[in-house]
């Protein structure tokens, strides 16, 4: 069991975490790149606001033997040459969005995504 002690304002942000590497995930396999960018852009803006959250997961993923999502997130930025490193991030991708899945759902919280407008306007990605 993942003990990470998440509030409810962290499990949001692990939540539009989890979207973005779906995207990622998916948009590479589809080799579709306007949503792959955007996937991208929304990552490192993620990235950028939430090092603290990120660093925090990164040590259990570590503890757990997951994938990181920090470190693949620094994998994602140099990107893939050949078909079976997209193949691998897409992977990766996945396993990452399924541990932090974990991570929400263990956390001993009933996740609400509930937000206010202006909250929801002032968070939205691209």
């Amino acid at each position: 069991m993942i003990t990470g002690d998440f509030t409810a304002d962290e499990i949001r942000r692990l939540a539009t975490l989890i979207n973005c590497l779906s995207l990622i995930g998916g948009e590479l396999l589809a080799q579709r790149t306007g949503l792959l960018k955007t996937g991208y852009a929304n990552l490192a803006k993620f990235k950028n606001e939430n090092k603290g959250l990120l660093e925090e997961v990164h040590s259990l993923a570590l503890k757990h033997n997951a994938v990181s999502a920090l470190r693949l997130s620094e994998d994602l930025a140099q990107g893939a040459t050949d078909a079976i490193q997209i193949l691998d991030l897409a992977r990766r991708c996945l396993l990452a969005s399924v541990f932090l899945s974990h991570c929400i759902a263990t956390s001993g919280k009933e996740p609400s995504f509930a937000v206010a407008e202006d909250v929801a306007a002032e968070r939205s990605l691209h």
